[in-house]
């Protein structure tokens, strides 16, 4: 929970975080992290058989859009960025 506690002397808002909400940011960001050492592209794509590998994924991800939303978040722009790579180059 997230507890709003106005400053008078700068007229901001802190937040104060309970016990409870800052162990559980913690856990989650260790959790993205140990997740972002085992993603796979996370460096890119680098060739066209990582691309063919990547939009397999991505097909097996849209099939439950909803459940898979953050992956699907993850692995896009990394495709498009290396089908931007690629388009540009050929140019």
């Amino acid at each position: 929970m997230i507890v709003f506690i106005p400053t008078l002397s700068s007229l901001r808002f802190q937040f104060k975080l309970t016990d409870g909400f800052k162990a559980a940011i913690h856990i989650i960001l260790h959790l993205g992290q140990e997740l972002l050492s085992v993603m796979p592209f996370s460096d890119g794509i680098q060739t066209n058989e990582q691309y063919n590998e990547a939009i397999e994924l991505m097909d097996r991800l849209v099939d439950d859009a909803e459940k898979n939303d953050l992956f699907i978040g993850y692995l896009f722009p990394i495709i498009k960025d290396y089908k931007n790579t690629t388009q540009s180059s050929k140019r």
